[in-house]
């Protein structure tokens, strides 16, 4: 993590401040996870499914379609993808949990083989869509937080002070 002030990382500012801006970090995570179970029998599936997302995200492409052009064929277009062997070395998760999880993923509709690489479904992404919304808003809540910290921090220098938040 880069050092966002005199060598202090912006982690070491949190956990300096952990009572003030924990509980609400955490409430966010443990909404994320709430939604999460909703869609998922267990949190390595869904840690799997989100290796399969951002693998399917990270091509150059991906990042201009909106969110309508990621529901029709566009969202099926080549490229992208990833395969069991990365999805067990990025996650920790053995690849042969990997490779079974990976079926039930397919069996219920949530991603699919495409040359030999796999890639979420239209039918996910639409079916999933307020578990990205959920993530996006607890998201959004932590970056307040973390701004009201900085904010706080930055003010604690010019004071010479403690963090006020």
């Amino acid at each position: 993590m880069s050092s966002y002030r005199s060598g202090v990382t912006l982690a070491d500012a949190l956990a300096g401040v952990e009572p003030l801006v924990g509980p609400p970090i955490m409430s966010e995570i443990a909404a994320v996870l709430v939604e999460a179970r909703a869609h998922f029998s267990d949190l390595e599936e869904w840690l799997i499914f989100l290796n399969v997302l951002a693998a399917a995200q990270s091509r150059s492409q991906a990042r201009t379609f909106t969110a309508e052009a990621l529901l029709t064929a566009q969202a099926a277009a080549p490229g992208g993808g990833t395969n069991a062997r990365s999805i067990a070395e990025a996650s920790g998760i053995p690849r042969e949990t990997v490779r079974r999880k990976v079926q039930r993923l397919v069996d219920a509709g949530l991603v699919e083989w495409r040359s030999g690489r796999l890639h979420p479904t239209p039918m996910a992404l639409c079916r999933l869509e307020p578990l990205r919304m959920r993530i996006y808003a607890s998201a959004a809540r932590v970056w307040e937080v973390v701004e009201r910290c900085r904010a706080a921090s930055l003010a604690a220098d010019e004071d010479g002070g403690e963090i006020q938040t």
